[in-house]
């Protein structure tokens, strides 16, 4: 189709020189407004120009056409393409530092919660008789992130009972709690803490308990 496009004006103006040579100077008579009788090769050359013209026209017109069918039925556009590339985001647990409970010495009835907060230096709060030594001091879990500054990113703690065993006996921590909340800025809030609450009872069986927990970061 772009090639019989191209060379439309070619064709055109073929056809426009012929019926120009043809007519010559005998159509200009028949353009003014005395009537006169025409000749009959004279009328036959106007009619042999206007059906040159119409043939012109009408290839014009399919030509047109068909271009114009090809943009209807095929549309191409540019579009851009482009990405950014940022610093991943880490997150460590900063000295190692645990979310520890410290020494306690069970209650003698029923149960007790040991509370740790998600600060610096969280105080020693506790519910019921049992007793925390202050000699083995209360710590909140320690993290730093790093990433893309001033990226803000959303900060997941757990939301179910996790445990703490020494062999085959086990200790609840509940109620976890973030000092950045559930998101944090790389720049401003690089540094957070975790805490939550430990149970303990009477029957509580002495021992040294650990576990583990999951704490999650990522982008927003």
């Amino acid at each position: 189709m772009k090639y019989l496009f191209c060379i439309l004006p070619y064709c055109l103006l073929y056809l426009f020189c012929k019926a120009f040579y043809d007519v010559r100077a005998d159509v200009l008579p028949y353009l003014c407004i005395v009537k006169k009788k025409q000749p009959e090769n004279k009328k036959q050359k106007i009619n042999h120009m206007k059906k040159v013209i119409l043939t012109a026209v009408t290839i014009a017109a399919f030509v047109f056409t068909s271009f114009a069918a090809d943009n209807v039925a095929n549309k191409t556009l540019t579009v851009q393409s482009k990405a950014r590339i940022i610093t991943p985001i880490t997150l460590a647990n900063t000295g190692s530092q645990a979310l520890d409970f410290g020494v306690i010495a069970r209650g003698t009835t029923g149960s007790s919660t040991i509370l740790v907060g998600s600060v610096a230096s969280p105080s020693i709060t506790v519910t019921g008789d049992a007793i925390v030594l202050t000699s083995a001091p209360q710590t909140a879990a320690k993290f730093t992130v790093t990433g893309e500054s001033a990226k803000t990113y959303a900060i997941t703690i757990p939301s179910t009972t996790q445990t703490i065993t020494d062999g085959t006996n086990i200790l609840n921590i509940t109620a976890f709690t973030c000092s950045n909340g559930a998101i944090g800025t790389i720049g401003t809030g690089d540094v957070f803490y975790v805490g939550g609450t430990l149970t303990t009872t009477s029957t509580t069986v002495a021992g040294t308990y650990a576990g583990t927990f999951n704490v999650t970061v990522a982008y927003n």
